[in-house]
């Protein structure tokens, strides 16, 4: 049975450069004991990082020393090592046209820094729960996923297993045949051995001179039709 997973626990990526933001984080999330808070300073960093420790949440920076936060908001999205993580852009910026962009990107949430402590937490919880039901419909697809594999494969192996039957069966069953024709032909043979050695007597009791001649003949062919002759051509001549 599938087992939801456990929204009090967390782990929190705060990617930023400023140490005091990286601090005020981590004091506003202090109420929420079971959230593991980690933070990198770098755009080099928070890919990695997010591969690494596997978040169910980002707090993404807009502004980094070496790279736009945009750029990893959509890298995150596409990882597939990360499934159901929930990006929550951060920036001093209020303008509309950056937030749309950074919805665009693949955000989950954009918040201007920084808001009250109620207000974070809630949603950041927001963002946790979300990445629960979307990690939880993920596994769910990758679980039926490898289910429909499994039972491809047990059905072509079924199939192979089928048609190895069918052709054991028609192997065998041609065997038999073959047996029967060549066991029939072996007792046509040695009814008919048996008639001629029993004509092949008879004329020589009674004609011992044409035993040669009867034997000379008999050796032209042994079948069915010239052996019967032989027995009609013996009792014409008595």
């Amino acid at each position: 049975m599938h087992v939801p997973p456990d929204q009090d626990h967390a782990i929190i990526l705060v990617v930023d450069d400023q140490p005091t933001v990286v601090a005020a984080v981590r004091l506003m999330l202090a109420s929420r004991p079971k959230w593991v808070v980690h933070a990198v300073g770098t755009f080099s960093e928070a890919l990695d990082a997010a591969i690494r420790l596997r978040p169910q949440v980002i707090l993404q920076d807009m502004l980094l020393p070496d790279g736009n936060g945009l750029d990893l908001v959509e890298r995150y999205v596409a990882c597939r090592e990360l499934p159901g993580v929930q990006v929550i852009v951060l920036s001093g910026d209020e303008k509309p046209e950056n937030k749309a962009a950074a919805f665009d990107a693949g955000a989950f949430d954009y918040i201007v820094k920084m808001p009250s402590q109620a207000e974070f937490v809630v949603r950041v919880r927001h963002a946790v729960r979300q990445s629960s039901m979307v990690g939880t419909q993920v596994r769910l697809l990758d679980e039926a996923e490898a289910a429909n594999r499994r039972a491809e494969r047990q059905l072509q192996a079924r199939e192979q297993a089928t048609f190895a039957s069918w052709d054991d069966l028609r192997q065998r069953v041609r065997g038999i045949g073959t047996a029967k024709a060549a066991n029939l032909s072996a007792q046509g043979l040695t009814v008919s051995g048996a008639a001629y050695a029993a004509t092949d007597s008879d004329l020589a009791a009674s004609q011992p001179k044409k035993r040669e001649t009867s034997s000379a003949r008999a050796s032209v062919s042994d079948s069915p039709r010239s052996i019967n002759s032989q027995v009609n051509g013996a009792s014409n001549s008595r």
